[in-house]
C-alpha cells in the first residue's frame, strides 16, 4: 500500500500533527486558517482567565464575610483576624503577580468597606506586600508551611504596621506605647504565621475543586 505524503508545495503549509492547530494553521498560508487559530488559542485563554477571576473573586468574598463576622482581637489592638491580608500573601506565593494584584485590590476595597479605613488604603498597602512576598516566590517551595508561616508573618506584620502607622498620622487611631505595641507586634507575627498556612490550604481545596490551578504555584511539592 502507497502511503500518502504531504508537501508544502500541494497544500500551502507542512502539517506535521494533524491534532495540533498550531501546526495546521501557523505554517498555513490560508488567512482564515490563521484567523481560526488565533480564535481558538484567545477562547482557550479567556475561559482560563474567567475562571480564574471568578475563583478569586469567591474566595475573596468568603473571606471577607468569615473576618467581618469575627470578633476583634484585644492581642491585635482591637482589630480583627487577618484573613484577607493571608489570602493576597497566598495569592502573591502561588500565583502570577497581575492576578495577586487584582486579589489586592479587591479584598483592600471590602476590607475598608467593612471598617472605617479609608477606602483604597488597605488595597495600597496589600499591593505593596504583594510586590514584596513575590519578589521571593521563585526562592522558596509554595507549599512549604515554613516559608507560608515566615512569609505569612512578614506581609501580615507589614501589613498591620503599615495600617496603624497611616492611622496615627491622620488622629484616627492612638499610638500604644512599651509593653501594648510588642504585644501587638508578636500578636501579628505569630498570628500571620499561622492564618496563611490555613488560608493557603483552603485557596488550595478550592482551586482543585474548580479546576482551576494557576500556571505559577500551587504544586503538589513536600514540605
Amino acid at each position: 500500500m502507497l502511503r500518502e505524503t504531504t508537501t508544502v508545495s500541494e497544500v500551502g503549509y507542512l502539517n506535521l500533527n494533524p491534532k495540533d492547530p498550531f501546526f495546521r494553521f501557523s505554517l498555513s498560508f490560508d488567512p482564515e486558517g490563521v484567523l481560526e487559530w488565533v480564535r481558538i488559542r484567545w477562547d482557550r485563554a479567556w475561559c482560563d482567565g474567567a475562571k480564574s477571576v471568578g475563583t478569586a473573586m469567591l474566595a475573596v468574598s468568603l473571606l471577607a464575610a468569615l473576618q467581618a463576622s469575627l470578633p476583634a482581637l484585644a492581642g491585635l489592638g482591637g482589630a480583627k483576624v487577618p484573613l484577607l491580608c493571608a489570602l493576597v500573601i497566598c495569592y502573591a506565593l502561588s500565583h502570577n503577580t497581575p492576578m495577586a494584584l487584582g486579589v489586592a485590590f479587591a479584598a483592600g476595597i471590602l476590607q475598608d468597606s467593612l471598617s472605617l479605613t479609608p477606602l483604597g488604603l488597605s488595597s495600597a498597602i496589600f499591593g505593596v506586600v504583594v510586590l514584596v512576598v513575590a519578589s521571593f516566590r521563585d526562592l522558596v517551595l509554595h507549599r512549604s508551611y515554613f516559608a507560608q508561616f515566615v512569609l505569612g508573618s512578614i506581609g501580615i506584620a507589614l501589613a498591620g504596621a503599615a495600617l496603624f502607622f497611616v492611622l496615627s498620622l491622620s488622629g484616627a487611631v492612638i499610638c500604644a506605647t512599651g509593653l501594648a505595641t510588642l504585644r501587638i507586634v508578636l500578636a501579628s507575627l505569630v498570628g500571620g504565621g499561622l492564618v496563611v498556612p490555613l488560608v493557603h490550604c483552603l485557596l488550595h481545596r478550592l482551586d482543585k475543586r474548580l479546576g482551576d490551578l494557576p500556571v505559577e504555584g500551587l504544586q503538589d511539592v513536600a514540605v
